[in-house]
């Protein structure tokens, strides 16, 4: 490879590592500011607070992540079957006024970043609510602390309940 070629990964190598770096810092930045400012967004009734975080698993999907399968525990804990990984992400949940929903993935990298996470992500529950694409009552999947991905999640095309129960049929799991 001739100078001006190393030269030229190596500015592309600086400038991926910068905007990583100055992405996860906005991202912590506005999470901060959320926090502090939760009282502009708007409020939920504690009906439809419970009907995303009491004791429910989720479909989520956007076009940045594609299909991610989230599980809410009534104990503080959730649980995100992330699309192509074959572990858990797990963490904890927490919602503020009934207006932010703020989680913290332990000892993870997050695969939408490659940064490991260090403190609490909030979002404006409103729009969290808006990716529910379906919801049920109860842990579907027995997703676990420290568990295997009951199979490895596509992030495309969007897929629904159903479609998961008959992969899990194929690999021998049962579903009440």
């Amino acid at each position: 490879m001739n100078e001006n070629k190393k030269r030229l990964l190596l500015v592309w190598i600086s400038a991926i590592i910068s905007i990583s770096c100055l992405v996860q810092r906005q991202n912590a930045d506005e999470s901060r500011w959320a926090r502090e400012n939760v009282e502009l967004f708007p409020f939920l009734s504690d009906s439809e607070v419970d009907s995303i975080v009491e004791d429910r698993t989720l479909r989520l999907f956007d076009v940045s992540h594609g299909n991610q399968i989230v599980f809410f525990s009534l104990d503080g804990r959730t649980f995100l079957w992330y699309p192509g990984q074959t572990t858990m992400i797990n963490g904890y949940w927490k919602v503020i006024k009934n207006r932010l929903l703020c989680l913290y993935y332990t000892d993870q990298i997050l695969p939408s970043t490659t940064e490991p996470n260090d403190d609490w992500n909030c979002f404006p529950l409103h729009l969290y609510k808006s990716n529910i694409q379906e919801s049920a009552s109860g842990n579907r999947y027995d997703l676990a602390w420290n568990g295997k991905t009951p199979f490895i999640l596509l992030r495309y095309p969007e897929t629904n309940f159903d479609l998961i129960k008959k992969e899990f049929s194929k690999k021998s799991f049962t579903i009440e």
